[in-house]
């Protein structure tokens, strides 16, 4: 009975085809030992495989340690990091409180100093004033004043603060009376002026709102605000208002443009993202295909070495032959042995049929994943060709794209031949 997963071995296959022509002219006993010879060969090859397997194992374990090693370096050098940062703030701390005593020492000069300032700026708003009132007389500079207004001066250099603060309210009232009169001159002023802020304010409030400020300002309901505000005439409140309606005119252009901005950022940050995206999976392809190709390239390697074992061992199997055509006499003694013997086989021969079903059933899910892969990876590459097309300076060049190509196409033509080979 030949063994089916031995026999694609080409030493191994010559070997059985010489059994299967010569095996009526060998005696029983050879036959068989020469299967069982074959037989311990396919046990020697399966159990290479599963220490192949468990090298993989150790080998990922090993890897998994590495990362747990690495994890940790990371995990206690940000430790240090935090223990550097406390000595930081523990320093900060330190001068944190030299400052405050520097801050109450400041505030003990200041308290000191404050009577100073307070009557410093009585002084000057008692220049300022006198000086508002009648520029002639009182110049900016009091050292000027002198004749008949010495008197004021005086109060000035005597330090008598307690009758200059007396004083002041009342040149105050002589300077807003003064000054209403001047206001009543710069009347026709105040209404050209007016005007011009009602304009600026009746456009601007348009701009940012259509619907509710129509152009026209007769048109606007008498019960709002800005419409009470323009009505009312009050140029200063007009004009406070218009500061903040510049403002918001100017925020809100400010916005319309960042608005655009950010669209046309956002339009941006998604097409890069997205062929970010292209490219990352992309390499990820490769990497796994070429992973892929190496592993192959390994087990070929494997299956050379096992070759060559097998050689070796049908040369042994030969010089076997040769011992056992002397042992011809004790073959009846044997039969019974050789009974069994069949009975294995016979187990061994359904385990490897169901083993080789197993077998083709991998194959073919193996064949279908590459070609799974090769279709998205083609996918791929379709996206990238017409993102290609836009031009955010990040751009394929053709031999990177022939590069993938030709692995992709390497991979598929390869892969299937090393699975059946491995399963030989």
């Amino acid at each position: 009975m030949k063994s089916h997963s031995v026999e694609r071995i080409p030493a191994v296959s010559r070997l059985w085809e010489v059994i299967n022509k010569q095996e009526k002219k060998l005696p029983p006993i050879v036959v068989r030992d020469i299967k069982y010879v074959l037989e311990g060969a396919e046990k020697l090859d399966q159990e290479v495989k599963v220490k192949n397997n468990q090298i993989a194992t150790i080998t990922q374990q090993k890897n998994d340690l590495q990362q747990v090693v690495t994890t940790k370096t990371t995990e206690l050098q940000s430790k240090n990091s935090l223990l550097s940062q406390k000595e930081q703030l523990l320093v900060q701390k330190e001068q944190l409180l030299s400052q405050k005593d520097q801050l109450l020492l400041q505030k003990e000069q200041v308290i000191t100093t404050k009577t100073v300032e307070m009557q410093n700026q009585l002084k000057e708003e008692y220049i300022s004033v006198l000086h508002q009132l009648n520029p002639k007389v009182f110049s900016a500079n009091y050292e000027d004043w002198g004749g008949k207004y010495q008197g004021y001066k005086d109060l000035i250099v005597n330090g008598d603060y307690k009758t200059i603060k007396k004083h002041i309210p009342i040149h105050k009232q002589k300077l807003v009376q003064k000054i209403e009169t001047e206001k009543l001159a710069l009347a026709t002023k105040e209404a050209e002026k007016l005007d011009k802020a009602k304009e600026e304010a009746v456009s601007i409030l348009h701009q940012l709102h259509p619907h509710a400020y129509p152009a026209n300002y007769e048109d606007w309901p008498t019960h709002i605000k800005a419409r009470k505000l323009l009505d009312s005439g009050n140029l200063q409140a007009i004009e406070k208002n218009l500061v903040v309606y510049r403002e918001l005119l100017k925020k809100e252009l400010t916005r319309q443009k960042e608005e655009v901005q950010n669209k046309a950022q956002l339009v941006l940050q998604k097409e890069l993202e997205k062929e970010v995206e292209v490219r990352n999976k992309s390499a990820e392809k490769n990497r796994v295909i070429e992973e892929q190709a190496n592993s192959l390239l390994t087990k070929e390697e494997e299956i050379i070495t096992k070759n060559q074992l097998l050689t070796q061992t049908s040369s042994k199997v030969k010089k076997v032959s040769r011992k056992l055509a002397a042992k011809d006499k004790l073959a009846s003694d044997q039969a019974q042995e050789i009974e069994r013997l069949k009975a294995l086989l016979v187990q061994k021969d359904e385990l490897l049929v169901q083993k080789e079903l197993e077998n083709q059933q991998e194959i073919q899910n193996k064949e279908q994943l590459l070609i799974q892969k090769d279709n998205e990876i083609s996918g791929l590459n379709v996206q990238i060709q017409q993102l290609s097309h836009i031009d955010f300076g990040i751009q394929m060049t053709g031999n990177e794209v022939s590069t993938q190509v030709l692995e992709v196409d390497l991979a598929g033509l390869v892969e299937p031949q090393n699975v059946n080979e491995l399963n030989h």
